[in-house]
């Protein structure tokens, strides 16, 4: 069964908590495949609107799936931020990490 990891991304994340997540379970999936098995994850880049993301420092990330629209995830990666402040003060971000990281039933 592959799980969908969803990395949410927003203004000001930290490049590297968003990288290494993407890395990781992107390879994990390269190697269980090459060995001819099912990948065990579909990583799915969001953010709140499928807007571009910049990260802190400038790096923008484009062409990301619009969090609303995702049904569910198996895994969310929300990245850290030096302004936590402007990110606890996005109620759609905060919406969207309700949503797809919602206790499980």
């Amino acid at each position: 069964m592959t799980m969908r990891a969803v990395i949410l991304l927003f203004e000001g994340f930290d490049l590297i908590d968003a990288g290494g997540p993407y890395e990781v379970l992107l390879t994990a999936s390269r190697l269980l495949e090459r060995d001819g098995l099912a990948p065990a994850y579909q990583v799915v880049l969001a953010s709140v609107g499928g807007d571009d993301a910049v990260a802190y420092g400038g790096m923008t990330l484009t062409g990301l799936a619009d969090a609303s629209a995702l049904e569910d995830s198996d895994i969310l990666v929300v990245p850290g931020t030096i302004d936590v402040a402007c990110a606890l003060a996005d109620a759609g971000l905060r919406e969207a990490i309700e949503r797809l990281g919602g206790e499980r039933r």
